[in-house]
């Protein structure tokens, strides 16, 4: 030892005095350790020195995780003597040429030399090094070691210790999860050195999963498994190679594991053979449907030991699974039940589980399969009979889906096999019919109940009777029930009947009836709920009285109701109507921290709803992600309320095919809303061959058709009719508008209306928040009423309104609490324009008298009036279930109650509600020339509290330049000034049709312009379009017109004419009072356009441009895809657009190319036959009929064998979503690539990005949409 000490340091002296020119001298001594180190410091092993190397860059990918050692020295052995730093560091300090980088030397070679020959000493080092791997290889075993440490690591771990025999079992589970062919040799191994009395369950397991990672190698499987299964050990290694197998579709391995399947000891209780590893195998019914398909063609022998006993096993695995019944299609399900019935091997406990699990899955398109395996169940094993209980559940769902179809088949399953229905089926049964507002059927099955079980106990029995009345709104009908179910059963009204009469006055839109019921109730001794609270702030909500909501924490807080979410979706609901969105999110945030019982889903739906009527996809894609963090679960209304967003901002195609997706992915469950959303699109780009495709997949789908979806259809029938009339000249030709068609569609909708319409909860796109029972049936007159009188048709018109007089007079909802027909404001000022037209103006005078009193008396405050004991005020917070609620909404200090003497306080939200009904009576009183009238009955207007547009404004403003009087033009310009000038923007833009850009209003309503709209547009500034959209969003923002400005300009001419006289005197003083509109009427400039011509110049440009040209030519229709939205056949359709013979001077030819006198009528009329969109009759007959013969021989072929139900027990839409399931087995990625198809195709249609910076902006809207697309 001291002759290497020795050597070294000669070495290093060397180095060193060669290099220096200083004498090295010191005083230090050795320390005195330096003599203690013996021959046992020195002696280490090869295998010590191999361990502390670190790998190489060329090792193994496992090897190279070993770049730390694998332990350090002991701290009892001092070696630095060997290697002295500082010797070694005082040398370089006298180094001349000292490299400062790294020195690359030839790499010794590594010496076991020992010096010293002690074996004692050896085994004791050896030993110790054993002592301290073990630590690691245990920490590394156990999951809390560095993860960088590989199998090959832990293998050379085990080595190093001397394979210790307790690590073994660790080591093998911990091997067997690596899928290297060396790893498994090495499980393999380590199996073999367990003994076989040692060797547990898990250990049997480890090794089958090592092994079962070469499929080759099944035999040794089955050894291992059989001596686990005669050792009592092997359930886990049993169920994990069964598994595996049968996911291989090894079925002959798999009988040989099913015939050698784990027993229980002797002196022991059976076991219940357990698989729970092919319970994660979603695979498995089609592993079933191979094996099944395979003895029925004779592959496999069906007397095989062992395969019927397997093939009921597996059955039973995947109708208890709910991962796999909601993965599994309808179809796919019903053939397993066939193949296994065919081979008398199924059992009626298939039936009855999937059933169950099916109910459990809480899925409505998982319920409705549910009727159909019971539907299947009931035909293939007549014999057995089914339970109460699962026919009572089967009710349930169904009353739970307010889905009418299958309750009587049920009903009479239970007259069938158990005598009579039981109670509880009956109340389902009610209850299911009752919430579909069908009278009939709630009464048929009511008296059924009486013959059954006799006079009901239960009021739960009784209630339905009284709530299908109060569903529809019929007030007088519900307590009319209530008195006779009094007086026949002794019924005495509880808190909930107390509710259902509250509903029925709500849904009749009648808050003093729901006043007085609520104080009878109070009366009675049933305290308000949650529910009665809830049923009133609704009541309130729909008429957008914020005040009134507020109120009602009031009452909630005197009788201490629990509050709900249901509760606060009133309150964000009439913020939203109040435009007070911003507190409307607060709301909602503050409720998020609330934890309130129900779904805060719908108060999302509320915003985004009004996000998307504003356009605002920035604010949804917010809301949306807040969902997401918040954890709140999107519904069909959220979806429902993303497409309303994208078909408002003419995005129609990408919502159908987002729709499309969503449904097929099994996201959403499509409904009438969905496709009235698609039906507004279509029918606002007026794409009637996309509304043809979807009405004929509506009425296959859905036994009734949405109100909202057959109005769009009607506007599609009259643009057909309209475009048939311009095709045959028009009013030119001397005919009068003639609309059959939607006259025909509009006695079709009228003979299949009913009052149950008015019982869908459903929202009505379409109608501009208005009820249903408001909306409809007057929207489908005003449609058709209207449009006949925009084209003179006063005649038929008038004849249309008296036959809706009569029939809404027929409808037992037709009156109003007070009595009296009440019309519609939108219909009555329809029929204000056609008596405007006729030039009555008395009757224009008393439809305003009649729509001025009844919305006046409608539109005031309510509150809801209690016992004599006034209610404490109420207070900042209250207690929510633990919570504390405090408002932050501004209250009103006393709501003013009905026949206040305050009668100009009316509902702010209310102001512009008779904006519509006060253009053609203030036009009827300026042709009339009482131009004082209209001022007066504008001030009494707002003396009211109601306010006028800027469309009221407008017109008012050009009445008064049409006038005579000095004093009426003065008041024209003073008005413009005061209301109109400081939004002026310039002759530039205003000739364009362009405003300023309001406050709040998103950059979304660009997407509305056409391209030449928005090419050149400031971005402060709104298009066409946009400015019309935002008149309804904000009808108090005054928006100049150039026609306004015209008009202000003739008047202006007429002061010049006047200042000749005066000497300049009258436009001294018209520019004294308006002098910005004074200065931007001296400013318009010289167009050639109609308004100029007649208003400025006196030019009579009406007669020459009147409509003499003859038929229109179709506009271009978008892309129709005959598919529609779940069809699984088709495509786009190629565009047929009528051929227009024309020369190159656009003249009527005929079929030879020779010109056409247009004087003769005899060519003209065969001219316009020729050019018609409308198909030959004869032809389209001969078309239909050979379609449906087509059909028919189709369906022949397609038809099953399984024999009809003897009732109806499914929806079409359900029997349709069932039978295209199998036809749209697209995978998730699939689903995935095509939509991101669709939004590169979408993406594609725009252009790139381009320096501009109004072509930049346009494209970040775009880019937004398709953003919001992505958060979809």
């Amino acid at each position: 030892m001291l002759e290497r000490a020795a050597r070294s340091l000669e070495n290093a002296g060397q180095r060193v005095f060669s290099h220096s020119k200083k004498a090295i001298r010191s005083e230090g001594v050795l320390n005195a350790a330096f003599w203690h180190h013996g021959a046992i410091d020195i002696e280490l092993s090869s295998g010590y020195g191999k361990s502390q190397r670190r790998p190489s860059k060329s090792c193994s990918s496992s090897a190279k995780f070993r770049s730390a050692p694998v332990f350090s020295y002991p701290p009892d052995i001092h070696l630095e003597f060997l290697y002295p730093p500082r010797t070694k560091s005082f040398a370089r300090a006298y180094l001349r040429n000292y490299l400062r980088g790294p020195v690359h030397r030839r790499s010794r070679r590594q010496s076991s030399r020992a010096y010293s020959s002690n074996p004692a000493s050896d085994i004791a080092l050896r030993q110790m090094s054993i002592d301290l791997r073990i630590p690691q290889l245990q920490a590394l075993l156990d999951g809390t070691g560095s993860p960088e440490l590989g199998y090959d690591t832990a293998w050379d771990l085990y080595q190093s210790c001397n394979c210790p025999q307790h690590l073994r079992p660790q080591l093998l589970a911990y091997m067997s999860e690596s899928s290297s062919p060396k790893d498994i040799k090495r499980a393999e191994t380590l199996f073999a050195t367990i003994p076989t009395d040692h060797r547990r369950a898990e250990n049997y397991l480890s090794v089958v999963k090592s092994l079962l990672r070469e499929s080759s190698d099944t035999a040794s499987v089955l050894d291992i498994c059989k001596e686990a299964v005669a050792r009592f050990q092997g359930q886990l290694c049993w169920s994990f190679t069964l598994s595996i197998v049968v996911d291989r579709a090894d079925w002959d391995t798999a009988l040989e594991l099913w015939r050698n399947k784990p027993h229980a000891p002797p002196g022991h209780d059976p076991i219940k053979s357990e698989c729970p590893d092919l319970y994660r195998l979603e695979a498995l019914p089609k592993r079933l449907l191979s094996v099944l398909e395979k003895v029925e063609t004779g592959v496999l022998s069906k007397r095989s030991p062992g395969l019927p006993s397997l093939s009921k096993f597996l059955m039973h695995i995947v109708v208890a699974n709910k991962i796999i019944m909601q993965s599994t299609s309808t179809e796919s399900l019903l053939l397993l039940f066939r193949r296994l019935s065919n081979l008398k091997w199924l059992e009626a406990r298939h039936y009855l589980r999937a059933i169950t699990t099916l109910e459990a899955l809480d899925i409505k398109s998982a319920i409705i399969r549910s009727l159909v395996v019971y539907r299947n169940f009931r035909w293939v094993m007549s014999e057995v009979k089914p339970n109460e209980r699962l026919l009572t559940g089967l009710l349930g769902v169904l009353c739970s889906l307010h889905v009418a179809e299958g309750v009587s088949y049920l009903l009479d399953e239970f007259r069938l096999f158990h005598g009579k229905p039981s109670v509880g089926a009956y109340k389902r049964a009610l209850t299911t019919y009752s919430r579909l507002g069908d009278v009939t059927a709630v009464h048929q099955t009511f008296d059924n109940y009486l013959e059954d079980h006799g006079p009901p106990s239960d009021q739960k029995v009784l209630s339905p009777l009284i709530y299908v009345h109060a569903r529809v709104g019929e007030f007088e009908m519900a307590r009319q029930e209530l008195e006779r179910l009094s007086k026949a059963f002794n019924f005495v009204p509880d808190r909930v009947t107390w509710n259902i009469l509250l509903t029925a006055h709500a849904n009749a839109n009648d808050h003093h009836g729901a006043s007085r019921t609520l104080n009878e109730m109070i009366k009675a001794g049933a305290s308000p709920s949650s529910y009665t609270i809830g049923i009133l702030m609704s009541l309130l909500a729909k008429r957008r009285d914020l005040d009134g909501v507020l109120s009602m924490f009031t009452i909630a807080k005197r009788y201490k109701v629990r509050l709900n979410t249901a509760i606060f979706d009133t309150v964000v609901t009439t913020l939203c109507n109040n435009r007070r969105l911003a507190e409307a999110e607060d709301l909602v945030e503050h409720v998020l921290t609330l934890n309130l019982p129900g779904s805060v889903t719908r108060m999302f739906n509320i915003l985004l709803l009004n996000y998307a009527f504003l356009l605002d996809f920035d604010a949804m894609v917010r809301l949306q992600n807040r969902m997401r963090e918040a954890k709140v679960p999107f519904d069909g209304m959220t979806y429902a309320v993303l497409m309303m967003s994208l078909v408002r901002s003419q995005n129609t195609g990408p919502a159908r095919d987002i729709l499309e997706l969503l449904h097929r992915n099994r996201r959403i469950r499509i409904t009438e809303l969905h496709y009235a959303i698609l039906l507004i699109g279509y029918a606002n780009s007026r794409n009637r061959d996309m509304i043809h495709v979807l009405y004929k997949e509506i009425s296959e789908r859905f036994k009734d058709i949405h109100p909202s979806s057959k109005l769009s259809i009607l506007k599609a029938k009259i643009d057909r009719d309209l475009q048939i009339y311009a095709e045959t000249g028009g009013s030119a030709s001397g005919k009068e508008l003639q609309l059959t068609h939607s006259e025909q569609y509009l006695d079709t909708i009228m003979n299949e209306f009913n009052i149950k319409a008015y019982a869908t909860r459903q929202p009505q796109p379409g109608v501009r928040k208005r009820s249903v029972k408001e909306a409809f049936p007057a929207a489908y007159y005003d449609q058709i009423i209207s449009t006949y009188g925009a084209h003179g048709a006063l005649d038929r018109a008038s004849q249309l309104f008296e036959e809706y007089r009569r029939m809404k007079q027929g409808l037992p909802t037709g009156g109003d609490s007070s009595g009296g027909l009440r019309l519609p404001l939108r219909l009555l000022d329809t029929v204000m324009q056609i008596h405007l037209k006729a030039k009555d103006y008395k009757m224009v005078e008393r439809c305003w008298e009649t729509a001025f009193e009844r919305t006046l008396r409608v539109v005031r405050p309510f509150s809801v009036i209690l016992t004599p004991n006034e209610p404490d005020e109420p207070s900042a917070s209250f207690s929510t279930s633990g919570s504390t609620y405090t408002t932050n909404i501004t209250q009103p200090a006393s709501p003013q109650p009905v026949g206040s003497a305050d009668d100009a306080h009316i509902i702010p939200s209310h102001r512009f509600v008779l904006s519509y009904c006060l253009n053609p009576f203030i036009k009827a009183l300026a042709f009339q020339q009482d131009y004082s009238r209209i001022a007066e009955v504008i001030s009494e207007v707002e003396r009211a509290g109601f306010a006028l547009t800027t469309h009221n404004w407008s017109l008012y403003i050009k009445l008064l330049c049409l006038s005579a009087e000095v004093e009426h033009q003065t008041l024209a310009f003073t008005l413009f000034e005061e209301k109109f000038i400081s939004n002026f923007p310039g002759w530039k833009y205003l000739r364009r049709s362009y405003s300023l850009r309001p406050p709040g209003a998103s950059d979304g309503l660009d997407l509305l312009e056409s391209k030449s709209t928005l090419r050149g547009k400031h971005p402060g500034l709104m298009g066409k379009v946009g400015r019309s959209v935002w008149s309804n969003i904000d009808p108090s923002y005054m928006q100049p017109t150039y026609v306004t400005m015209i008009h202000l300009g003739s008047a202006l001419i007429e002061f010049k004419a006047r200042s000749v006289a005066d000497g300049g005197e009258s436009l001294r003083a018209l520019y004294e009072v308006a002098p910005g509109t004074f200065d931007a009427v001296c400013d318009i400039p010289y167009l050639r356009e109609k308004f100029q011509k007649s208003l400025l110049r006196g030019e009579d440009v009406w007669e020459e441009e009147e409509d003499d040209s003859g038929p229109t030519e179709i506009p271009v229709r978008d892309e129709v895809w005959t598919r529609g939205i779940l069809g699984t056949v088709g495509g786009r359709r190629l565009k047929t657009q009528p051929f227009y013979p024309k020369d190159r001077n656009r003249n009527p030819i005929d079929e030879e190319g020779d010109p056409i006198d247009e004087e003769d009528d005899e060519k003209m009329d065969y001219y316009y036959k020729a050019i018609t969109s409308e198909p030959d009759p004869d032809q389209l007959s001969a078309l239909l009929e050979e379609d449906e013969a087509w059909k028919s021989s189709l369906q022949a072929q397609m038809r099953s064998d399984m024999p009809p139900p003897p009732e109806e027990t499914l929806r079409p839409e359900d029997e349709l979503d069932l039978a295209r399931e199998a036809m749209n087995k697209s995978g998730e990625s699939a689903r995935e690539l095509a939509f991101q198809k669709l939004l590169y195709k979408s993406r594609r249609q725009w252009p790139p990005p381009h320096s501009d910076p109004v072509k930049r902006r346009k494209r970040d809207v775009r880019e937004s949409v398709f953003d919001f697309i992505d958060h979809i």
